[in-house]
């Protein structure tokens, strides 16, 4: 595995801001990737985002709107959805378009530009440039341009990975913990970045009860993707989570329900399940040898009183 260094440069986008405002607008990549062909793959996603940030000293921000200005290759077939009404803020928090954005703020708006799924076979291999407006300014009505960005958009056939999944032990007692491993496998000629990691709520369940991964191991993540890439033909394996069963955990199997996030670029979303699921049995608790001393003894005292 090996870092990529194409993580800053990607970075780099096309933005005017208005001067008449203190607040920032930037993105934090300017190329994604979108495949034709999205079999194979959970979840495919392409979703261009930008960061906005303003000083509690500063005038009531209002976003207002967007308009996509295509470059003299886009093709219409792209039919990128734009905010309609409200923007998604991040951990699971909406911005509705045309309200007043007061105080020291800074935040990430996903999903600026979308398309869930596959883009089809109308829509040719090769790179398409846009730019995005953001209008707003004092006021709900206002229509100043707050920024511009410039994005890239690569179409490429598919994209595809070998994701595994397995559990450090079959079993785990109530009260215990197990680790939930992560095996991924780049059948392709083109490196693989690793963006993130995923789990289900919960990522192991039974009827009418689960287990949640728990990503932090005290220090920082079990697995840190960060960026990182996965070579032509490479192979790597590392614990992605750890899986905690309560105490009163009902006992039996437990089905899995985790992955990786990828794709060729920073920022891609292409969601893949470690598969196939994978179960793993609760069983009771183990007593401590304390706990077997202390049943010993009473047993014992029992059957002295039953012999008086």
């Amino acid at each position: 595995m090996r870092y990529s260094p194409r993580l800053f440069a990607l970075g780099s986008v096309l933005l005017l801001a208005g001067a008449a405002y203190a607040q920032n607008f930037s993105a934090p990549y300017g190329v994604l990737s979108g495949v034709q062909n999205g079999a194979g793959i959970t979840l495919a996603r392409t979703s261009y985002a930008f960061d906005f940030s303003r000083s509690a000293a500063d005038a009531a921000t209002f976003i207002n709107s967007f308009e996509l200005i295509p470059g003299t290759s886009f093709d219409p077939d792209i039919a990128l959805n734009l905010p309609g009404t409200t923007l998604n803020a991040g951990r699971s928090n909406e911005y509705t378009l045309g309200t007043p954005l007061t105080g020291d703020r800074s935040i990430r708006f996903d999903d600026l530009a979308v398309r869930d799924g596959g883009f089809g076979s109308n829509v040719a291999p090769g790179f398409y440039d846009f730019q995005i407006r953001v209008r707003g300014g004092t006021s709900a009505t206002a229509t100043d341009q707050l920024a511009l960005f410039g994005f890239s958009l690569e179409i490429v056939p598919t994209f595809s990975l070998a994701v595994a999944g397995s559990p450090s032990q079959s079993s785990v007692p109530q009260g215990g913990s197990f680790l939930a491993n992560v095996s991924i496998t780049n059948p392709m000629a083109r490196g693989a970045i690793l963006n993130g990691i995923y789990a289900g709520v919960p990522a192991f369940s039974t009827p009418g009860d689960g287990m949640d991964a728990e990503f932090f191991d005290g220090s920082g993540l079990y697995f840190t993707p960060g960026g990182s890439v996965v070579t032509s033909n490479e192979t790597v394996a590392s614990a992605h989570s750890r899986v905690d069963a309560r105490s009163d955990q009902r006992l039996g199997s437990y089905i899995s329900n985790y992955g990786i996030i990828a794709g060729f670029y920073s920022g891609d979303q292409y969601s893949f399940e470690a598969g196939p699921k994978y179960a793993v049995t609760v069983t009771s608790a183990v007593p401590e040898p304390a706990t077997f001393a202390a049943l010993a003894f009473g047993g014992l005292a029992l059957l002295r009183r039953r012999r008086v």
